[in-house]
């Protein structure tokens, strides 16, 4: 999976975390270190699906992502690539 190094790129979540990979994002999301309200306030306006098409370039990814509800999907959806 693509790692971001350059600091611009990076997805900066609302509660401070800093994600670098879709990896990082479904730890993040597993392990519930982005609340359920976070994951809603991201999720609702789309921005993890536009970081996941413009800087991971995985627009297939983000498109099957924006109709997903649920942290717990997101993450499983993100694990079968």
């Amino acid at each position: 999976m693509k790692t971001i190094t350059n600091p611009e790129k990076k997805f900066y979540v609302q509660n401070g975390i800093v994600l670098n990979s879709l990896k990082e994002l479904a730890d993040n999301l597993e392990s519930n270190a982005i609340s359920k309200e976070q994951f809603d306030f991201h999720a609702q306006r789309g921005d993890f699906s536009n970081w996941i098409t413009e800087v991971i370039e995985e627009p297939k990814l983000a498109k099957s992502l924006k109709k997903i509800k649920t942290a717990k999907s997101y993450v499983k959806k993100i694990r079968e690539i």
